[in-house]
């Protein structure tokens, strides 16, 4: 075989390979829907940032679809038929609904959540136990009970997460179910009594269990005239007093709802809502000094947020 032969085959043979891994390359992108309501409120910037996670994983091909009021399961019936993703991810609770009756649906993830039915896969926007517990520990090693008042409906699936975390960290757990943020208030005024000194930490859950505009002016009082801790996963509270808050890194969530994406589409069986592990971090220091808790430079520079700012 001569030169020229050699280099043409040598040629066509480059090509090929070209080629195929395009055709791996392509089959490898995951096509995703994207189904988020409307929102005029704060989530309407929690759904922008969890989308611009999801926009920023690779190989994947986001597919959006904004419903509201007047969106039906005919109108997401008909852009599932259009678009044919592989898997959709819903974020909030008005799109599981709809998904739920279409007639054919693709695999779900469902994202941005509280809790939802036994049938969910996804990411809760709830934080791992696990890890608020431990913050509670590094900050407060004198800690060992922790009160923790939930909604029954949305944060039932977190409790056994919650018991063997802070049995790992020798923490007793004392839980109060409600069902209504009403039940919430009364029952979070009996745990401010018993609440008394560092060795006790109250948890709050942004689930509806308690009222902030009726608990937390008495909370934050019983709090400074008691020194027994608060924590939680809203950094407004922190602001407002509470010692430290893990809430949620939004664009990192979206990442990780592609990553359930891709598992529920190769697992199409999967379920269980799990815990968010995409946290940052808030904490006020007026407080931690009101309780005797040194933080130094070093672990200031731990947390996203330090409240005063000044």
């Amino acid at each position: 075989m001569n030169k020229n032969k050699l280099t043409i085959t040598a040629l066509i043979f480059l090509i090929c390979c070209s080629l195929l891994t395009h055709s791996l390359v392509q089959a490898a992108i995951l096509r995703a829907g994207v189904i988020y309501p409307q929102s005029a409120t704060a989530f309407k910037r929690v759904f922008e940032q969890i989308i611009t996670g999801i926009h920023n994983e690779q190989g994947i091909e986001p597919l959006l679809l904004q419903t509201n009021a007047s969106t039906d399961v005919n109108d997401v019936e008909d852009w599932v038929d259009d678009n044919k993703p592989d898997v959709v991810i819903t974020l909030g609770s008005s799109p599981i609904e709809l998904v739920k009756k279409l007639r054919h649906k693709p695999p779900v993830v469902s994202g941005a959540v509280l809790g939802e039915g036994d049938d969910t896969y996804g990411l809760s926007l709830a934080g791992q136990p696990l890890m608020y517990l431990a913050r509670l520990k590094q900050l407060s090693p004198a800690t060992q009970r922790v009160f923790l008042v939930y909604h029954r409906q949305y944060s039932q699936w977190l409790i056994p997460e919650s018991r063997k975390a802070a049995s790992k960290l020798g923490i007793e757990l004392l839980v109060y179910p409600v069902e209504s943020t009403k039940e919430g208030v009364l029952q979070l005024d009996r745990v401010i009594e018993q609440a008394s000194g560092m060795k006790d930490a109250i948890w709050l859950l942004n689930d509806c269990s308690v009222s902030e505009k009726i608990s937390m002016p008495r909370l934050l009082q019983a709090s400074w005239n008691k020194q027994f801790l608060i924590f939680g996963g809203n950094p407004l509270q922190v602001k407002k007093g509470i010692l430290f808050a893990l809430y949620p890194d939004y664009t990192e969530m979206g990442q990780q709802l592609v990553k359930l994406a891709r598992h529920k589409y190769a697992h199409i069986n999967a379920k269980g809502l799990q815990a968010n592990t995409a946290l940052k971090a808030a904490i006020n220091k007026r407080t931690a000094s009101h309780l005797d808790l040194s933080l130094g430079r070093k672990e200031l520079n731990e947390y996203n947020l330090v409240f005063p700012t000044r």
